[in-house]
């Protein structure tokens, strides 16, 4: 597996995030009062501007629920992968890294006492450089 295969998992977690971010903006206009306007509504009497908030909150939940989906399914290779790795200090470095989602300094604090953040990426990038042989 490539690093970039191996960081999919965190840029779907990441993607997800950034989504919940405007779902809770558009969830927080759309509970916020209405402004009172004299602009013409919509068919049925309903405000254009909060049948675009309704419909802008579907389409977030919708992609959200896509990226949840595939998050899963690139979690589950991870697993896979990752508990193919026999070695298990380096298997904790790739779980920490691409399933956990942490920084190399945070990998390297998880490790424990004498574990830098350069030993770390060191052993990754050997195994990984060893398992393309």
């Amino acid at each position: 597996m490539t690093v970039k295969e191996l960081s999919q998992y965190y840029h779907y977690m990441r993607e997800i995030r950034d989504i919940d971010g405007k779902i809770t903006a558009l969830e927080t206009k759309a509970l916020s009062a209405p402004a009172m306007s004299d602009m013409p509504k919509g068919k049925n009497n309903v405000n254009r501007e909060t049948e675009g908030t309704a419909l802008a909150l579907e389409k977030f939940r919708r992609e959200r629920a896509h990226h949840v989906r595939r998050a899963a399914e690139e979690l589950y290779k991870l697993e896979v992968y990752i508990n193919a790795i026999e070695d298990g200090m380096t298997r904790r470095i790739f779980r920490y890294r691409y399933c956990d989602c942490l920084t190399w300094d945070e990998v390297a604090g998880k490790m424990g006492q004498g574990y830098t953040l350069e030993a770390v990426k060191k052993r990754h990038n050997r195994y990984l450089r060893a398992s393309r042989g």
